[in-house]
């Protein structure tokens, strides 16, 4: 072989290498977390976690913390008749509701501090982050097992009018879902969002107990936010968010037997009657 042609072999692979790399770098997105109380690369922050950003929990259906769990490894939430239990790398209160959780939830920088507010919906986020172990320093006491940091979505500065969307989901036991959010943004640094989510399921079960509904669990949840955005300079921003929630639940995928007491046994030292 000559050294032309190995001069144009070097040349076609170095092209090819050119080529391949562009190809991985665009594909490479910087991922930024707030697990340390300000913004940074996530390949900077030393914390074992799991970021997800909201338009893939929304692709994904992801649509309370329970289904949350489903989708970040280490990390499981289940209900029970009473309360909600949170565990992280096999850590837990377990369904003791007067312990406070193992793993604190903070929505906002709005601590959840009781196992019911964990059955909020999620919906209109803009990133949620997981993070597991001790997480003491920066975000208190109760986060022993880990913490998980939700951040709503912000509303759209520079838009002209007003912009949004809905969703209408149908779904089996007469279940609906309407969510959706408006976007309003008066000038290039002040700017409204209104996201709200109405939902409803008659349940899949049959209780024939007599004055109990014929379909259970039923679930009834109204949910909305209303976030002001406001950038007085490039070097301040002012955020105010109000949220109001109402959820509601009949009955559960679980079984409470009562077990009344025996009139007092009569009889023998060694032989005793008891009526039924």
């Amino acid at each position: 072989m000559n050294k032309k042609s190995i001069r144009t072999l070097s040349s076609l692979a170095l092209a090819v290498a050119a080529a391949s790399s562009g190809a991985y770098g665009a594909q490479l997105e910087e991922i930024i977390v707030t697990a340390q109380k300000r913004a940074e690369s996530l390949q900077d922050v030393p914390i074992s976690m799991t970021a997800v950003s909201g338009e893939r929990l929304e692709d994904a259906g992801v649509t309370d913390f329970q289904s949350l769990s489903e989708f970040v490894p280490n990390l499981s939430i289940s209900e029970n008749a009473v309360n909600t239990i949170i565990t992280m790398r096999g850590i837990s209160v377990g369904a003791n509701q007067s312990f406070e959780q193992s793993v604190g939830v903070y929505v906002d920088g709005v601590h959840y501090g009781k196992s019911r507010q964990i059955r909020t919906g999620l919906f209109d986020l803009q990133q949620v982050e997981v993070l597991r172990g001790p997480q003491g320093i920066l975000f208190g006491k109760n986060t022993l097992a880990g913490a998980i940091n939700v951040t709503t979505a912000e509303p759209e500065m520079g838009q002209d009018g007003v912009s949004g969307k809905i969703a209408v989901t149908a779904e089996s036991n007469n279940g609906e879902m309407i969510e959706g959010n408006l976007n309003y943004s008066p000038s290039d640094n002040l700017a409204f969002r209104l996201a709200f989510r109405d939902q409803t399921d008659d349940g899949y079960m049959k209780n024939s107990f007599a004055g109990a509904p014929s379909d259970m669990p039923s679930t009834d949840e109204e949910i909305w936010r209303f976030t002001t955005m406001w950038n007085p300079s490039e070097s301040t921003s002012v955020k105010f968010t109000h949220g109001e929630s109402s959820y509601e639940r009949i009955g559960a995928n679980s079984t409470q037997t009562n077990w009344l007491p025996n009139e007092p046994c009569r009889g023998s030292r060694y032989v005793d009657v008891c009526s039924n």
